[in-house]
Formats: C-alpha cells, sequence, structure tokens
C-alpha cells in the first residue's frame, strides 16, 4: 500500500523525436501532503543546469473559460543531470484540502528564460477527505 505523502520516485522517459512530453496521472488525496520525486532520464538531452520548474493542477485546460487552479505545484529541481534529473513536487496540506474539483489536468514545465519544454502531462484525480 502507498504512503501518502512520503515521496516517490518515478522514472519518466519522453519520445524526443516527437518532443512529446511524459504522460503521468497522480492521485492527489485531500487534505495530505503531496510529495513526488520525479525521475528523467539521459533521452532527454543536455542538463537541465540553470532551468527552474512550474506546474500546476487545473479542472481542464488553462485556455478553458470557467478553469480555476485547483493548486500550484511546488516544483525544484533537485539535481539537474546530466544523466538522471530529479525533479522533486510538492503541496502542502492545506492546498490539497481546498481542492473543490474532483480531478482534471496537470502539466509540469522546465524554463530557462525564453526556453520552456512541457516535461510532464497528464489527469489528476483526487481522494476526497472523509475525516475531518
Amino acid at each position: 500500500m502507498p504512503q501518502y505523502g512520503l515521496p516517490v520516485r518515478y522514472d519518466l522517459t519522453a519520445d524526443i523525436a516527437d518532443e512529446v512530453s511524459s504522460e503521468y496521472g497522480p492521485q492527489v488525496v485531500q487534505g495530505a501532503e503531496f510529495s513526488l520525486v520525479l525521475s528523467f532520464s539521459d533521452v532527454w538531452g543536455d542538463d537541465w543546469t540553470g532551468y527552474a520548474a512550474r506546474g500546476q493542477l487545473r479542472s481542464d485546460y488553462a485556455d478553458y473559460t470557467g478553469n480555476d487552479v485547483e493548486a500550484e505545484i511546488t516544483a525544484a529541481i533537485v539535481d539537474p543531470g546530466p544523466v538522471n534529473r530529479l525533479v522533486h513536487l510538492y503541496i502542502s496540506a492545506d492546498d490539497t484540502e481546498a481542492i473543490t474539483a474532483s480531478g482534471g489536468r496537470v502539466d509540469l514545465e522546465i524554463y530557462n528564460g525564453t526556453t520552456v519544454k512541457r516535461i510532464l502531462n497528464g489527469r489528476w484525480t483526487l481522494s476526497r477527505e472523509v475525516t475531518r
């Protein structure tokens, strides 16, 4: 059984020829910390030194009307590579408790000046809180 709130490591790869980001569908537990460490292999090219990371949980894509941000993901590149890149994602318990949607879209980008690369995208789901 997974231990929610503890860092979990996932190894993700991408099809660089098609510039497709990795797909992942996290489950967020309402009222609990969300902490996840993602590992990206050397198939992603050069190291990510000088890059920062950002991400959001939304009920749907950003360009749809009425689509609010459900949670900002605190993202940090903890090892930029070049062989194995590690990115830590975090959402506080207070922020997961405030989520109202039952799921939606998630993506994670790395950026350096004007260069932006989407490295992760997918659908997220919410495991609703029962005990308060």
